[in-house]
């Protein structure tokens, strides 16, 4: 680290981490190895990656709770920039599609949320919150859903491209 402000930020960093459940250092962990680390990460995923590790460590200046969700950061963007908010409209659709289209197939197919889960390599959790669009999954991860489900990724997310 090149200046005392850059050693007092590392060290701030590393305190918030040590004062992290178990769980939460794993999770932190598995960011830094599975996207920050990873060649197959794009930059988007890997700042996405830096962005939950950081909502993680550190309460948002919101309600003191850690994190931000997904639908307050948005609105809030959006009210910053008109564009934005039509990037963000658009974003919701897609997820709305992505969501239903996915559901629709499980049934299809008798798949359980647990059993595409393990499919995937992601717990049942993760899966419930893409289905009540509690998160946008990255593009490995519906790629990695389409594979487990014997789909194409457009037929999942018309727009994706790799």
């Amino acid at each position: 680290m090149d200046t005392k402000e850059d050693q007092a930020v590392g060290i701030r960093v590393l305190c918030a981490y040590m004062e992290c459940s178990d769980e939460v250092q794993k999770l932190i962990k598995d960011l830094i190895t599975e996207v920050l680390l990873s060649s197959e990460s794009d930059s988007d995923e890997k700042q996405m990656a830096v962005f939950s590790i950081a909502d993680a460590l550190f309460p948002n200046p919101y309600n003191g709770d850690h994190g931000i969700g997904l639908l307050e950061s948005e609105t809030d963007a959006a009210k910053e920039n008109a564009e934005l908010l039509e990037i963000i409209s658009c974003m919701d659709a897609q997820e709305a599609s992505f969501s239903e289209r996915l559901r629709t197939l499980m049934e299809e197919q008798g798949v359980t949320q647990q059993e595409l889960a393990d499919a995937v390599g992601l717990r049942q959790s993760a899966i419930a919150n893409i289905l009540g669009r509690n998160c946008r999954p990255q593009k490995r991860t519906v790629k990695k859903i389409a594979e487990a489900m014997g789909v194409a990724p457009k037929e999942l997310w018309p727009s994706f491209t790799l």
